[in-house]
């Protein structure tokens, strides 16, 4: 087992939910949480105060957000649309009273609907009206979505592979016979499913397994972000991955049972039982582009070298040399000047007794 040279420091505990986690989704700016107690929270993560809290009639089971909207579905019967910044609700979607909201996925286009009827519902963004509906032969647990495919997991062991073009059937993984296929993930390469104690990562062009590993108990929530794997385990540890190399870390230990567990390549989430959220460090340094100073002096030395064969810097010189002598020209070397210079360049010079600048020239000229 790979070791961390540091345990991962523990930044803050967030304590606003009443109810038990069940949902993490992070941006740049913002932490959203969805939780048993009916609501969603939004968190600024400058400062992990919260911003609003969102509403459902009961509770909040999964969260999805866009460059513009934030979707949660509910034990309601709802998926409810909001809008980012201002937090007011666009769209409210109804199902059957018998249908509770298991996940969401959403696209550029559409916004795909998990519920307990066994079916996933295709909604378009733009009207939020029903496009086109998937039935499962059993419970679908989860979606997921790619630029070519829908993913779902089911109760009965397997994963559906769609086209998005026609929405048809294009390959059926089997992982059980008789277990529920709870976790689902994917990222570029890789499909990543649980059943109970075990992972398989699938290759998503061949549809073939590649990886398996195991934990000693219960899988309850899994994630992929561009540098590992992360599962959250009943025996209240977090177990991390190298993503492609699988060498594993050191897993992170918390205090309190883990009901969710999210990470957007810059913190880990861990959501809890009792309606903490602990935000941790990440294991991972990613690299970052540091911003090159300007070389101001560097600059200024090669355009005055350039003077001697580069025009447009010489003229840029000889412009700036005339505005410092423009208020010693009469009204008639202005106009000859006012030829050559833009509204934007302030001349100034004498008419009379006054000083008048170009633009005040001009207007009182057209008139």
């Amino acid at each position: 087992m790979g070791q961390l040279n540091k345990p991962l420091e523990l930044l803050t505990t967030l304590s606003n939910h009443n109810g038990s986690i069940s949902s993490i989704r992070a941006d740049k700016t913002y932490l959203y949480s969805g939780s048993k107690d009916d609501t969603l929270r939004i968190f600024k993560k400058s400062s992990w105060e919260e911003v609003t809290s969102l509403v459902h009639s009961s509770w909040v089971n999964c969260i999805e957000v866009d460059t513009e909207k934030v979707y949660s579905g509910s034990s309601d019967s709802t998926v409810r649309v909001w809008k980012k910044g201002s937090w007011g609700l666009i769209s409210s979607i109804k199902h059957s009273r018998f249908s509770i909201v298991k996940d969401i996925a959403v696209d550029k286009e559409h916004c795909y609907v998990v519920l307990t009827d066994r079916s996933l519902i295709i909604y378009s963004k733009q009207k939020f009206v029903e496009q086109d509906k998937l039935t499962h032969t059993g419970i679908v647990q989860s979606v997921e979505v790619d630029n070519t495919n829908i993913y779902s997991s089911l109760s009965d062991g397997t994963v559906v592979i769609w086209t998005k073009n026609n929405y048809e059937v294009e390959k059926v993984l089997t992982l059980s016979s008789f277990k529920t296929v709870e976790q689902l993930e994917i990222d570029n390469a890789y499909i990543y499913t649980s059943v109970g104690k075990n992972i398989k990562v699938f290759d998503k062009k061949k549809k073939e397994v590649v990886k398996e590993l195991k934990i000693n108990k219960g899988i309850v929530s899994l994630t992929v972000d561009d540098s590992l794997l992360l599962v959250a385990s009943k025996d209240k540890k977090v177990y991390m991955w190298k993503k492609e190399t699988y060498k594993e870390y050191s897993p992170l230990i918390i205090d309190k049972a883990i009901t969710y567990i999210y990470s957007d390549n810059e913190f880990i989430y861990v959501g809890c039982k009792n309606g903490e959220i602990k935000i941790y460090t990440h294991p991972i340094k990613r690299k970052t582009i540091k911003k090159q100073p300007t070389r101001t002096k560097k600059v200024t030395k090669k355009a005055e070298k350039a003077q001697k064969t580069e025009e447009p810097i010489k003229k840029t010189k000889e412009d700036k040399k005339e505005k410092k002598k423009s208020k010693d020209y009469t009204v008639k070397e202005a106009k000859e000047l006012m030829s050559k210079m833009s509204n934007e360049e302030i001349l100034e010079f004498t008419e009379g007794d006054k000083r008048v600048t170009i633009q005040k020239y001009r207007e009182k000229e057209q008139k």
